[in-house]
């Protein structure tokens, strides 16, 4: 399965550059090695995306069974499809199940492990991390303890527990295991390159979430000469490299033509997969984006509103239901309706905080979403501990930082609005230090956080201070009222001007005190 969460903090202590080169394809062989003892033409269905085709294969292969196994593989097969559209906890229960009858009739250690990896995956569809590692493990010590280190399935396991390990924020540890798969499944050789493009594809999100562009951009070069060798254009189990055209396109101001490639996707993962599946749900969410870029906000709000809802219902507890209700919840809120976003909100932090933890980055974007939507609401005593969390919680993640100090800001006006305004002021001047250093002196946010820092030392009768902040919020807006044109540039020296007055007012004042 893709990696697919990248609101996550990555580290990766290796070079990307240098490990990407390790993955570079050796051969141009399109066929893939037969993993399961089942029709290839089921076979290919399921490992190419056509996985509701491929279950009425195996349907069909399994209604027919005269195998003295009760045709294990076309079981395991089956489960493993299942949950790949949404019916995950069937596929764990039936996993579990074949698992245990390998053991019994003392079928070859493979045949076991194929089973675990299946419950794993599903377990990790469903957001149960702790028992997919004990899946996982199990499955490992079969392959260890049978000499199959040098196996897919070995590279399979490595790869779900790199997956694991980034989700929950072992990044360092999650790189290396990752790696592991790659140079295994380039050890394996031709026949086993989706496998190798799969683990490649989560090394160019590991890198994206980095913000490494070029380490990304190698990874993902690599990743599209294996894809092509052997991936028809219909393949709906491999569609980045055209997702990769789309974000080009898109970037380069063509709206459209890349809206065209974002439903192409869309329509490739749903004939696969299924509406429940999880990679159909992901292909529309990207799809609404690009519909919202060009303005189509309620389209694409109707389209976010179903997937988050197929998300909530089939995919509870998993991360990425709280990053799609994260963001339906952010949306609703820009366009005015806090009303309906709170709901969405509240979801997403808590099945974040189920899910993640309370030290990921998601939940403390979620807590600082929600805490400043119910400081907005005037539910105080529901918002203090929210911000109160993203705060602590991110200083410790990331010192410093601008995300506990948009928190900070929201603190400092809560504060004052339930009389303790004492406490406000160094959250208001940590918020604006912070914000002038991490986004620079010239961006809209951090005039905001100088004039509100400006205000508080103004009412608290700081003139001096009040002053020296006013100018300088004023020549930050009046470099931004510089590089703007038209109406854009009239508002921010109107802003500039406003700032000006109330600096002369303050060294008045201060005068005055003297």
């Amino acid at each position: 399965m893709l990696l697919g969460l990248k609101a996550i903090t990555v580290h990766i202590a290796a070079p990307l550059s240098l490990l990407v080169a390790l993955a570079v394809p050796q051969t141009a062989d399109a066929a893939l090695a037969r993993r399961w003892e089942v029709t290839e033409q089921a076979e290919l269905a399921v490992r190419s995306g056509r996985v509701l085709q491929g279950l009425k294969l195996l349907d069909a292969e399994l209604k027919q069974c005269k195998r003295p196994d009760g045709c294990h593989d076309a079981a395991v097969l089956r489960a493993f499809a299942l949950a790949k559209i949404g019916r995950h906890n069937e596929a764990e229960k039936i996993g579990v199940e074949l698992a245990a009858k390998s053991k019994a009739g003392k079928l070859p250690a493979m045949k076991t492990v194929e089973a675990l990896l299946v419950v794993a995956e599903a377990r990790i569809y469903a957001g149960s991390w702790e028992p997919a590692v004990d899946a996982l493990g199990e499955a490992i010590g079969l392959i260890q303890s049978n000499n199959l280190m040098a196996s897919v399935q070995m590279g399979e396991a490595a790869f779900n527990v790199a997956t694991l390990q980034i989700i929950r924020g072992n990044t360092d540890d999650g790189a290396k295991m990752l790696m592991q798969s790659i140079n295994l499944f380039q050890a394996l050789g031709a026949g086993h390159q989706d496998s190798l493009a799969e683990a490649i594809e989560a090394l160019v999100d590991l890198a994206e979430v980095k913000g490494n562009e070029k380490a990304a951009a190698e990874a993902s070069a690599v990743a599209d000469q294996v894809i092509a060798q052997f991936a028809a254009a219909d393949n709906a189990r491999f569609t980045n490299p055209m997702l990769r055209r789309a974000r080009a396109l898109q970037k380069a101001g063509k709206a459209q033509e890349a809206e065209k490639l974002y439903q192409t996707i869309a329509d490739l993962k749903e004939a696969g997969y299924g509406r429940d599946g999880f990679e159909s749900t992901l292909a529309v969410l990207d799809l609404a984006d690009s519909m919202e870029a060009q303005g189509r906000v309620v389209e694409a709000l109707t389209i976010k509103l179903n997937a988050t809802m197929t998300m909530m219902r089939v995919y509870g507890g998993h991360p990425l239901t709280a990053v799609s209700a994260l963001n339906i919840g952010s949306t609703l809120l820009e366009k005015g309706r806090a009303d309906l976003a709170g709901s969405f909100l509240e979801a997403g932090y808590y099945i974040s905080r189920a899910a993640l933890g309370d030290t990921s980055v998601l939940t403390l974007v979620s807590a600082l979403k929600l805490g400043s939507l119910k400081l907005e609401q005037r539910a105080y005593a529901e918002a203090e501990p929210l911000l109160d969390h993203a705060i602590k919680q991110g200083e410790i993640a990331a010192p410093g930082g601008a995300l506990a100090a948009n928190a900070k800001l929201h603190m400092a006006i809560l504060y004052e609005k339930t009389g303790r305004a004492a406490q406000a002021g160094p959250y208001y001047r940590d918020a604006a230090m912070v914000f002038e250093r991490v986004f620079g002196p010239t961006v809209p946010v951090t005039v905001q956080a100088l004039a509100n820092w400006a205000i508080y030392t103004q009412d608290r009768g700081d003139f001096p201070r009040s002053r020296t902040l006013y100018r300088r919020a004023g020549e930050h807006i009046r470099q931004i009222a510089a590089r703007q044109t038209g109406e854009g540039a009239d508002t921010f020296r109107q802003f500039s001007q406003v700032f000006a007055r109330q600096a002369a007012v303050n060294w008045q004042l201060a005068a005055a005190a003297r």
